[in-house]
């Protein structure tokens, strides 16, 4: 049998994408909760309700609210 290779993508934790936006930390966990539409989509890693984005799709969201 053929082993499949996993997608690998890395992920940003709030912190990374907080100064990636140029907010503070806090600001990425409020809106993450209350105003999910103000953050690039989430990554769903396992079970967990872990704070992190694909960086590659955080990236392509500030170029598509620039344009």
């Amino acid at each position: 049998m053929k082993a499949v290779d996993p997608q690998i993508f890395t992920c940003l934790d709030a912190y990374e994408l907080a100064e990636l936006l140029g907010v503070s930390v806090r600001t990425i966990t409020l809106w993450a909760r209350h105003r999910p539409w103000r953050l690039p989509p989430r990554a769903q890693l396992y079970e967990h309700e872990l704070l992190r984005w694909r960086q590659d799709v955080a990236y392509a969201w500030l170029r598509e609210r620039d344009e």
